[in-house]
């Protein structure tokens, strides 16, 4: 399978892996400022950007043609950095690959499963979806991925993220909500770590809360939660200096170990 993707830069990889409705373009600044010390893999998962889906569309799935292009690639080992559903896949990876894992990093993720509450918006939004489409969904969804005080300040990358939620395609939209609805559970991960994690959290993201950061803080030492100033969902746009400072000091620990 074609996964479609971007690569620049050399020495220890690290991979980029995006949120729902996004593609690997929601890494572009950063790309650039990583390269300089780092192969950057930049991935659009299975059905978003310009890689193909899969049937059926799981996170354990679309873990598995990850970690398959990446060995076709010759990369052994490698530090994964997942954005909100991206950090979904990368618990899959660190769960089923765990040797090919140098590192990870939760932007805006959580590796707790849904809530009943949670899963019950799920299917709302599935319903949404099927009855009132792409554009009116990203009408609703995407100005809540921002902190509510950015909405003048971002238009620009809100209308970017917009962009990208409306050319996504429905079926693969509507299989990741189901996918990530049924997502178990992975807090296993960061208790039972051996090497660092970072967890990088938007001190006003609605969508993964500050509760459920503190937890994932307390499963282990080795879990370093840092909060993101005037921040919601979408850490990398919103905060880019802080994100980019804290992930290049992660970076150099765990790549010289």
């Amino acid at each position: 399978m074609t996964i479609n993707h971007v690569n620049d830069g050399k020495g220890p990889p690290v991979v980029l892996l995006h949120g729902f409705c996004e593609t690997l373009h929601i890494w572009d600044d950063l790309i650039e400022k990583l390269a300089a010390k780092y192969s950057v893999w930049a991935i659009d998962l299975p059905g978003f950007g310009n890689s193909p889906s899969i049937s059926p569309l799981t996170i354990d799935l679309a873990a598995g043609q990850i970690q398959s292009f990446l060995r076709d690639k010759n990369i052994e080992s490698y530090t994964a950095i997942g954005h909100s559903l991206g950090g979904y896949v990368a618990l899959a990876l660190a769960e089923k690959y765990q040797q090919s894992l140098q590192g990870l990093v939760l932007l805006n993720s959580t590796c707790f499963a849904d809530s009943p509450e949670k899963k019950e918006i799920r299917d709302k939004t599935i319903e949404f979806i099927n009855r009132n489409g792409m554009e009116a969904f990203a009408d609703n969804f995407v100005p809540n991925l921002f902190r509510q005080q950015a909405n003048e300040s971002m238009a620009d990358k809100i209308q970017t993220v917009s962009n990208m939620v409306t050319q996504s395609s429905t079926d693969a939209v509507v299989s990741y909500t189901a996918a990530m609805r049924d997502r178990p559970d992975r807090s296993h991960i960061l208790a039972r770590t051996s090497r660092p994690i970072l967890v990088l959290a938007g001190e006003e993201d609605i969508v993964v809360p500050r509760d459920a950061n503190l937890e994932m803080q307390q499963l282990s030492e080795l879990v370093t939660l840092e909060f993101l100033e005037n921040t919601g969902h979408m850490g990398m746009y919103e905060n880019p200096d802080q994100s980019l400072d804290l992930l290049q000091t992660y970076l150099d620990i765990v790549t010289t170990k």
